[in-house]
Order: C-alpha cells, then sequence, then structure tokens
C-alpha cells in the first residue's frame, strides 16, 4: 500500500491512503495539481482512467475550441467589423462597402490568423484603412491608420438630391 504514496498519475499526487468500499477496492487522497483534493478509487489511477479532478477536461475542451485566443481584442474587433461591412447585407453600413463592390481577399476572409500576421497588433487609435480608397481589403493596401489620415483619404460624398425636411 506504501508503494502508492507520492507517486504521481496525470494531474494527480497520492498524498494518502482513504479507505476500502464494501468490495475491498482501495481509495486514495490525491491532491490535483489545480490545488483540489479529492478521493480516488486506486485502480482508476493505475490503469489512467483518472488524471485529474476534472479540470484536465475542461483545459483539453478549451484548448480544442481555442483557435487563437483573441476574440473581442481591438484586432478581432476590427477583422470582425470589415467582414461585416462587406458580405452581411443586413449590416448598417453594408452600402457604403459591400453594396458598392468592396470585397476581401480570400486570404482574410476565412482567417483572423492570417489577418493578424499580416496586420500585425492594432496600435491604440488606429483602426483598418484601405489606403487610396482601394476596393478590396488586403495586406498589399491596408493600414492600421488613426481618424485623421482616414479622413484626409474618404471619398467624396456625391450631395443628396432631396429636398431638405424644412424647406
Amino acid at each position: 500500500m506504501r508503494k502508492m504514496l507520492g507517486k504521481i498519475f496525470g494531474k494527480l499526487t497520492v498524498k494518502s491512503f482513504s479507505h476500502k468500499d464494501a468490495r475491498y477496492n482501495d481509495f486514495w487522497n490525491v491532491q490535483c495539481q489545480c490545488g483540489t483534493e479529492k478521493s480516488v478509487r486506486g485502480s482508476h489511477l493505475r490503469n489512467g482512467s483518472t488524471q485529474s479532478c476534472g479540470c484536465l477536461v475542461t483545459e483539453v475542451y478549451r484548448k480544442r475550441n481555442t483557435k487563437h485566443g483573441m476574440s473581442g481584442s481591438p484586432e478581432w474587433q476590427s477583422w470582425k467589423a470589415m467582414r461585416q461591412r462587406c458580405i452581411n447585407p443586413k449590416h448598417v453600413h453594408f452600402k457604403y462597402y459591400g453594396g458598392r463592390g468592396i470585397t476581401i481577399c480570400k486570404r482574410w476572409l476565412g482567417s483572423f490568423e492570417t489577418f493578424l500576421q499580416d496586420m500585425g497588433r492594432r496600435p491604440k487609435g488606429t483602426t483598418i484603412h484601405r489606403v487610396n480608397d482601394y476596393p478590396v481589403y488586403c495586406p498589399e493596401h491596408c493600414i492600421w491608420a488613426p481618424a485623421d489620415v482616414q479622413a484626409k483619404e474618404r471619398r467624396k460624398r456625391t450631395p443628396s438630391l432631396e429636398v431638405p425636411a424644412y424647406a
């Protein structure tokens, strides 16, 4: 029995003997690397079916479902907004972007990781800018730029032919 004391099984370290159940299965008090303590059946430790207090499953699940870990970052928000403006007809600004024929290169359209690799981290006070109002969001024609730079390159808007309501 003493052979189990101090042994490590996955994330669990055996601290002490706990008890034997009605079927003479031995149970051990273990401590997980995350700090949780619990009693675990010895055969489950030895055959590898129990390797943590349960935190390992959460960790594996999180890693499996996390691509880049940057959702919510300024770069992610810019990429997401760029896509919405260009491909979602229900977006409030679609008529100024996708509706006018502004597109996103294939390299960026389906991959935030590639967008981030090409553009780098977004400096504070900037947003994505298409240089010279180029009709495609792509690495060759986009930069992070502050509002004053973007305002200088803004396209000329055609005046509305509608009669103002106050006239």
